[in-house]
């Protein structure tokens, strides 16, 4: 299955949705005086935007949220207290995933269907859904030469160590 499919089915289960929920007159989809939601967000993005080119930001405060991402987070054996049986690497990079998952979701994030309705619910209405969690959608082995209960040296993969990509879920 190719991406560009991939990308089309998840484009019309959006338009199933919310064609669904439209046609059950949800209060999902209409706000105050009836008002869709693609236009309260166009002026909140209008308003969002004038406020962040006066203050010089994204307009979010102090601490702007940034989108689901793989941050650093290094690993010292030793500070664990695990380097009297590691023998090497004493340390690694290990990463995290850090951010906001919210709509639209973006395809580099792999989001799952889950993810993909959750964060269209929660974007419609916050306080009734959360959105969407950054975790690790790929992760890779790190090597290990360690001493064993035995006494013995071994050299073993360890899977799962290592977060290369993160994706909302």
């Amino acid at each position: 299955m190719t991406s560009g499919h991939i990308k089309q089915r998840r484009e019309s289960l959006f338009k199933e949705l919310r064609d669904k929920v439209k046609a059950l007159g949800s209060p999902l989809v209409s706000g105050p005086g009836g008002e869709s939601p693609p236009k309260r967000r166009r002026r909140r993005r209008r308003r969002r935007t004038a406020l962040a080119a006066r203050s010089g930001g994204r307009g979010q405060g102090k601490k702007a949220k940034t989108r689901c991402s793989r941050k650093p987070l290094h690993v010292n054996f030793k500070e664990l207290g695990w380097d009297d049986w590691i023998i090497a690497p004493l340390d690694y990079e290990a990463y995290h995933c850090e951010g906001l998952c919210d709509f639209p979701l973006r395809s580099h994030l792999e989001p799952t269907n889950h993810a993909i309705i959750q964060t269209l619910m929660n974007s419609m209405d916050p306080e009734s859904t959360p959105p969407s969690c950054c975790v690790p959608s790929k992760l890779s082995p790190i090597s290990i030469l360690y001493i064993d209960s035995g006494n013995n040296v071994v050299y073993k993969q360890y899977e799962d160590m290592v977060v290369e990509t993160c994706g909302c879920r």
